[in-house]
């Protein structure tokens, strides 16, 4: 498994999610190759000794930050409550979708190949 993340290494590399399961491992094991390797959070949010910083995607200001800063992006970040997305769907939209759009959007604006 090493050898796999040997790529990862001296890499900028921002998790979303990272206060999840998923998203809080893979940071956790990235952290061991890559000093740059941050998670990403909509909320304040302290993990043991791992980096996080507070990003909404959803702004303009906070996509700037993640699309000039990193090199590659692994996104976990969702909001998972059915009865609350059914409720509200534009909410949901905004919440699980729109931030992917606008990161692709950025990217191609700034002419920024982010894996």
């Amino acid at each position: 498994m090493q050898k796999y993340f040997n790529y990862y290494r001296n890499k900028r590399i921002a998790v979303s999610g990272a206060s999840g399961f998923i998203g809080s491992c893979l940071l956790n094991e990235l952290s061991k190759y890559s000093k740059t390797a941050f998670g990403l959070s909509r909320k304040k949010a302290k993990i043991r000794k791992l980096k996080i910083l507070k990003i909404d995607l959803s702004k303009e200001n906070d996509l700037k930050k993640v699309v000039k800063k990193f090199d590659i992006f692994f996104h976990f970040a969702a909001d998972t409550n059915l009865e609350k997305a059914e409720k509200d769907p534009n909410n949901n939209f905004n919440s699980n979708v729109k931030p992917i759009i606008n990161l692709i959007r950025y990217s191609m604006k700034l002419k920024k190949k982010l894996k």
